[in-house]
């Protein structure tokens, strides 16, 4: 069984990976910052989280969505996009990304799309 790790992309909410961080040290969460691929092509990112099985959380939803499509239907394997709605409160956000990295294995998150508040 394995846990939910976290990618956050640069369309993500950074106040709510620094909250994360803060309330929740244990849960495994990094942004396309941390590991050098800011600025990089949405197929890439969603490659690397693939490769690496992180769950992309991001809020470019007009963009994304299609992508990770695309992404799918080309014969990919994704660890799994959840897209965080633009009036979702911070503290909400922190609340379900917890939930879903303990109450959840990455298996389940396998080429799925889900949209925050849970």
């Amino acid at each position: 069984m394995t846990a939910v790790r976290l990618l956050f992309d640069e369309d993500a909410d950074h106040r709510i990976l620094r909250g994360l961080r803060r309330v929740a040290p244990r849960v495994d969460a990094c942004s396309v910052s941390d590991i050098g691929l800011a600025g990089r092509p949405d197929r890439e990112i969603l490659a690397w989280a693939a490769t690496e099985g992180r769950l992309l959380v991001t809020r470019d939803v007009h963009t994304m969505t299609a992508e990770h499509a695309a992404f799918i239907q080309d014969g990919y394997s994704s660890a799994g996009v959840v897209f965080i709605l633009h009036d979702v409160p911070i503290g909400r956000a922190i609340a379900d990304l917890i939930l879903i990295c303990e109450a959840s294995t990455a298996a389940e998150w396998g080429n799925r799309t889900d949209f925050l508040p849970l």
